[in-house]
């Protein structure tokens, strides 16, 4: 008994515990606390303070990026700049670099190869070393100062300025991207998918040849803009067509045709492909492959995309049609943001510096320009 004449309930052993070495202790469960390890502070106790200027942490941060290895540091701080001012002559000598990047971005298409000419007699130039798409490093710079049929799809929809500054940290700088299962998927069954729709496509055309290794293809009279299309296919027969692979991750397992009932309606609403029965299956107008392959025939000339869908169960080819109403609003979009938005951002890098986008319209500033220079 205790003094207090209650029994003794201290020192005694639990009738489920059985002891043994610590290092043999094993638990059912283990709870990560996230936010402990989120705002972890590697510093001394003494030192933590949170009297740190913003400079101080850019500086940090620079510093390290020497280092090989990341470090807890560059995942947990960001870099940030205070919002910059422009004066006029600013803007007036930005004008000026936007006006030469413009004028030279057509100036060495002399010296490209010529890969065909349009109905109207334009020629479809291809940009040297980009052959291989992804694997080529010219492919990489290439695109990022073109209007590709991705960016495409990207300016009819740039009503925000989040958005904006989005398309320009992965368009232009090459930041934020994410490569999903999906994607890993499609990209490596890509050439499986163009060589069954070569057969299945001479099987009807036996002059029919693909370009399965097209480098990035540019017009003539149009140099904003530009094309890195999958394939092209040749023949006798029939004028040029493009052809646009798509491989479907959810379809991996089915038949593409199949996407009517294996789909759930939410899916359905997603994917690409619609069916009435006027039709058949269709690409949808408001799917971002529609505005994308429209990009591509506009600028390329062609009237005929054979949209591929592929699954290692078939093939499903959907013929897509010029639509020259989408094409207006697609080449007003692209040269609307090229010149407002891309161009000025390639001089002035505000988006990898966390700063918000300038939509800057650099053209109305020329005409006062000269004066303006001559009197200083």
């Amino acid at each position: 008994m205790t003094c207090t004449s209650l029994p003794k309930v201290w020192d005694k052993g639990s009738l489920r515990r059985n002891p043994g070495a610590v290092r043999d202790t094993q638990y059912d469960s283990f709870k990560i606390n996230v936010k402990r390890r989120a705002y972890f502070d590697p510093r001394p106790t003494s030192r933590q303070t949170s009297d740190i200027t913003q400079e101080q942490i850019n500086t940090l941060l620079f510093d390290l990026m020497s280092n090989p290895e990341v470090t807890l540091f560059q995942k947990h701080l960001q870099m940030k700049y205070p919002q910059e001012r422009y004066s006029p002559l600013d803007l007036k000598y930005l004008s000026i670099n936007c006006r030469n990047f413009i004028n030279n971005i057509p100036s060495l298409q002399n010296s490209y190869q010529v890969y065909f000419h349009t109905n109207e007699g334009k020629k479809i130039y291809e940009l040297p070393q980009t052959e291989g798409q992804r694997k080529s490093k010219q492919w990489q710079k290439y695109r990022s100062i073109h209007m590709t049929g991705t960016a495409a799809y990207s300016a009819l929809h740039l009503s925000s300025v989040k958005a904006k500054k989005n398309f320009l940290r992965n368009h232009l700088w090459g930041l934020d991207r994410v490569q999903t299962k999906a994607m890993i998927y499609g990209v490596e069954n890509e050439e499986k998918a163009l060589d069954d729709y070569e057969k299945k496509r001479q099987k009807t055309d036996n002059t029919a040849a693909v370009a399965k290794d097209c480098g990035i293809l540019k017009r003539e009279d149009f140099p904003e803009a530009a094309a890195s299309v999958d394939a092209i296919t040749f023949s006798q027969n029939f004028r040029p067509r493009l052809v646009e692979v798509k491989c479907p991750y959810i379809l991996r397992n089915h038949h593409p045709t199949s996407y009517k009932k294996v789909l759930k309606q939410s899916q359905r609403n997603s994917f690409c492909l619609g069916y009435s029965k006027e039709r058949g299956n269709y690409l949808k107008k408001g799917s971002p492959y529609y505005s994308q392959v429209q990009h591509y025939l506009g600028l390329l000339g062609l009237e005929v995309c054979d949209f591929v869908v592929w699954s290692k169960k078939g093939t499903l080819i959907v013929e897509v049609k010029f639509d020259k109403e989408h094409w207006n609003e697609i080449k007003s979009a692209v040269l609307e943001v090229y010149w407002n938005l891309l161009v000025p951002e390639y001089f002035l890098m505000r988006t990898p510096r966390e700063l918000q986008p300038l939509y800057f319209n650099w053209t109305s500033l020329e005409d006062t320009l000269e004066a303006d220079l001559e009197n200083l």
